[in-house]
């Protein structure tokens, strides 16, 4: 980081966590759903070869199926890191 200009780096992590018991999981699942089909991720997965309608329309019910689960629960790990250049070289935070 010194060797970049960096004068202060704050590194922290958070978790997302859904789950049916706050009825997350179901929202989260919905969200998913719907991007399968009505999204940039729907366009370029067939853009790419990766999926075509039929495969996400399967992906896309499977979603919805999880997050009507009694025991859904999903997780998803955020590592973050904030850094700054002061063109002075004095530390910024």
């Amino acid at each position: 980081c010194v060797a970049a200009g960096l004068a202060e780096v704050v590194v922290s992590q958070s978790d997302w966590h859904y789950h049916q018991g706050d009825g997350s999981a179901q929202w989260w699942g919905g969200v998913w759903a719907g991007r399968m089909l009505q999204s940039d991720f729907a366009h370029q997965a067939q853009e790419y070869g990766l999926a075509d309608w039929v495969e996400l329309n399967q992906i896309r019910q499977a979603w919805q199926g999880w997050g009507q689960l009694p025991d859904a629960d999903f997780v998803m790990h955020h590592h973050q890191v904030v850094a700054c250049r002061s063109p002075t070289g004095l530390s910024v935070l």
